[in-house]
């Protein structure tokens, strides 16, 4: 049997970290949509902010927590923007995790 990825490496990682859970079904309902001409889902935007506002309190804290699967989330979620939804959302993106 050949070795897959997603399910020996995303899917253990997803039920460990929520963010990374939530940045997942984001990314994967975003590539969905994509396919059938739609921008966004407002279901997927719901798990876009959970996983935005997880890493958010990761990085805000006293001593900034950045895992692996935190760097993978901000990752996850820059392409998706970029392969759906344009460079403009990406900037925003990319502010909302400074700030």
């Amino acid at each position: 049997m050949k070795w897959n990825p997603v399910r020996e490496f995303w899917l253990p990682m997803a039920f460990q970290d929520p963010a990374f859970l939530h940045a997942l079904i984001f990314c994967s309902d975003g590539f969905g949509a994509i396919a059938t001409g739609v921008k966004e889902r407002p279901a997927s935007v719901i798990h876009l902010r959970h996983a935005i506002r997880i890493v958010n309190e990761r990085l805000s804290a006293p001593v900034p927590i950045i895992t692996d699967t935190t760097i993978v989330v901000v990752c996850s979620l820059a392409h998706t923007e970029v392969c759906g939804l344009g460079l403009l959302k990406v900037k925003l993106l990319i502010l909302c995790f400074r700030n």
